[in-house]
């Protein structure tokens, strides 16, 4: 049995929704989900949004490597799909080369097989390293 969004947001995810349509060009639908339990949404929300602040004192490369790389643990489609794209934006702006979108998209794929891939560097390695033994 599959859980039915919310088709009526609620007050309080009105601005979230809003917000969602305005970069992804709808409401996504996991939110949609979440908003039938509040506390669970709340929850993720501060989880996210502890993760992507932009006070952290982690770059968003590593961020980014960290959550997509979980969201793959966890065989979580849609966070992989969501952070991936984030995660791709990132590696396509350091790469200021002419192959900046196909050297992005290579370390992205490879990024489930980082230990065998030379294209991942030591702190890189070492980060990556720590998030699985953390699972």
């Amino acid at each position: 049995m599959r859980i039915q969004p919310q088709q009526k947001p609620r007050w309080w995810m009105i601005p979230l929704f809003r917000a969602q349509k305005k970069k992804y060009g709808q409401p996504l639908l996991p939110s949609k989900v979440w908003s039938r339990q509040p506390r669970l949404f709340l929850a993720i929300a501060g989880l996210y949004g502890t993760l992507d602040r932009s006070s952290s004192p982690i770059d968003p490369l590593h961020r980014l490597l960290v959550t997509v790389r979980v969201s793959q643990i966890n065989h979580c489609e849609f966070c992989v799909d969501i952070n991936a794209a984030r995660l791709f934006e990132i590696l396509t702006q350091e790469t200021q080369s002419d192959a900046s979108e196909s050297a992005g998209s290579e370390k992205l794929f490879a990024l489930p097989y980082w230990r065998n891939s030379s294209l991942f560097d030591e702190q890189e390695q070492a980060i990556l390293d720590y998030t699985e033994s953390m699972i």
